[in-house]
């Protein structure tokens, strides 16, 4: 137990410090997180599009150059879109550690 206004502020700071650390570890995480998974959903719809021939200038389903592989390359894509957008891994970080902070707040403890 703390004793003494000196030593409770001393306290309230490491706890406040530790628990911040805690937060920026997690929303570091997220960050990674959707950044990898972002770049991924791009190298995939590039590789997708490279399957394709388009049909002129006109608004029709283009020609597709090889549809296994276009195919394969499709899932991949929407697996990685779906990693990336997930609700667990929110791409607004700053509105992903305001939910975690209300989640997780401790009456008493800043």
């Amino acid at each position: 137990m703390p004793v003494g206004a000196i030593e409770e502020f001393l306290v309230d700071r490491v706890v406040n410090a530790i628990w911040r650390l805690r937060r920026l570890g997690r929303a570091e995480t997220a960050l990674f997180h959707s950044r990898v998974h972002g770049l991924k959903a791009h190298r995939l719809a590039t590789e997708v599009r490279s399957y394709e021939v388009p049909f002129g200038h006109v608004s029709l389903a283009p020609d597709i150059t090889d549809k296994a592989a276009h195919s394969e390359a499709n899932e991949a894509l929407e697996l990685a879109k779906y990693e990336r957008d997930r609700d667990e891994v929110s791409t607004d970080v700053r509105n992903w550690t305001l939910l975690f902070d209300i989640e997780n707040w401790t009456p008493g403890v800043k």
